[in-house]
């Protein structure tokens, strides 16, 4: 008697086990089919906001995005997209493309212009920090940038670094930018000239050329430009040989009184 009840006890146990089952896998269905009709009627792409960029219009962004209104927004390839804008925009980097619920895409990103432009003919390159070459522009954007003079260039591509024929002047740039970052002058600097490794020179505030001579000490010699040029009338223009850095030699091009 008792191993009948027990058989029909666990007929029971399994028929209640079933049922929960079946009832779970109706519940998940019956949610999963709110979610996909909420996902393609409802959070839907209605409106795509533009981060405001510096140079680009934000029209034009927008026609690169082209993303078609009511998409549902989990379908759009965000990806893809922030890849394609970074394509047609050089100055655009970590470009975000992203949903604000319920029917908004956010596109945001970073500027980055380049703190050098190099001449390569009649072409302009915009260089950054690192040497890396960001963009070749065809137009003048008007973007403020260290004119960078070298006259050793082997490549110059964008998306690669800057290379140059004689390896040291890339380490000579590089460790000039260090010295100019450290003296917290470089956004005085409006030309570097690194033409000539022994003669190497820069153009401080648009009033000085100042002679830098080989790579040698830049700390100590970049150091001296404010304590020289502290001395000198407002207004004052010409040149200043640093390149023995326990003496400043001033050549002034006119004074005033």
């Amino acid at each position: 008697m008792s191993e009948d009840l027990s058989a029909f006890a666990k007929k029971r146990k399994t028929k209640k086990i079933r049922r929960y089952v079946f009832l779970g896998i109706l519940l998940a269905v019956l949610l999963g089919g709110a979610l996909y009709l909420s996902l393609e009627n409802y959070f839907i792409a209605k409106d795509v906001l533009v981060q405001k960029s510096t140079i680009y219009n934000t029209e034009d962004i927008l026609s690169v995005v082209s993303i078609k209104k009511n998409t549902p927004l989990y379908k759009i390839d965000r990806k893809k997209l922030a890849k394609k804008v970074e394509a047609n925009f050089p100055y655009l980097v970590n470009v975000k493309i992203s949903g604000k619920l319920p029917d908004k895409v956010k596109v945001t990103f970073n500027e980055k212009f380049g703190e050098f432009g190099i001449k390569m003919g009649v072409e302009l390159f915009a260089v950054d920090k690192e040497l890396m070459v960001l963009a070749k522009e065809s137009t003048d954007t008007g973007i403020p940038r260290i004119n960078l003079i070298a006259g050793d260039v082997d490549r110059c591509i964008v998306g690669e670094k800057l290379t140059f024929m004689d390896e040291d002047t890339h380490q000579i740039i590089l460790s000039l930018v260090e010295s100019l970052d450290k003296e917290n002058i470089i956004e005085k600097i409006s030309e570097i000239d690194v033409s000539d490794n022994f003669n190497i020179s820069i153009r401080y505030e648009n009033r000085f050329q100042v002679l830098l001579g080989d790579r040698e000490e830049f700390d100590e010699k970049l150091a001296m430009i404010r304590e020289v040029i502290k001395d000198l009338e407002e207004g004052t223009t010409g040149q200043i040989d640093i390149a023995d850095p326990d003496n400043a030699y001033v050549k002034l091009e006119n004074q005033i009184s």
